[in-house]
């Protein structure tokens, strides 16, 4: 079929009320109703709403975040108390090394701040790390050639002072009658 001048028609028009409210959005298909609005309460959250979010979200952060310092200190503490135990059975194979000094030892406390530490003769020094070693040796069964010896490690951890003590009775290798 060929159009030519005659056979053309224009579009229907709308009246122009309708067509400027339908491409507002106003109209709904053919009807031209109006669509139903949603209630007033569901259209979103108010201010307060939002606020108290925020004020909850805010807590548990703070809760989240002082939980990881508090953990975050007792690792450190672990860590040191660790060393330190590391630290105590180091020196105590070392005397345990040396158990034939003993004897001569015995009665007396050794430590780096008592000036003393060089006559203990063990090849662990008396600091590490920041922690200080402490090494008192007695007389246990003296007549089985037994010696009491106590390693005493301290330190500190964020300012708090802490002490671990490891004891143990060393034979000193002789008997004496």
């Amino acid at each position: 079929m060929k159009i030519t001048e005659d056979s053309w028609t224009e579009p229907a028009k709308l009246p122009a009320q309708e067509h400027f409210a339908m491409r507002r959005g106003r109209c709904h298909g053919v009807t031209g109703k109006r669509p139903v609005k949603d209630p007033p309460d569901s259209e979103g959250m108010t201010l307060i709403e939002v606020l108290a979010a925020l004020a909850v979200i805010s807590l548990l952060a703070v809760a989240v975040s002082a939980t990881l310092v508090n953990a975050s200190g007792w690792n450190r503490l672990a860590a040191d108390e660790t060393k330190a135990v590391a630290y105590a059975a180091e020196m105590m194979e070392a005397i345990r090394a040396s158990a034939g000094r003993l004897p001569g030892l015995s009665g007396s406390t050794y430590s780096v701040g008592l000036g003393n530490w060089s006559d203990l003769a063990v090849s662990t020094s008396g600091e590490r790390d920041g922690m200080q070693a402490q090494v008192s040796v007695s007389g246990y069964e003296i007549d089985a050639g037994l010696y009491r010896v106590d390693v005493e490690v301290s330190w500190e951890t964020v300012g708090k002072p802490h002490v671990i003590q490891l004891t143990g009775v060393i034979w000193a290798g002789q008997l004496t009658d």
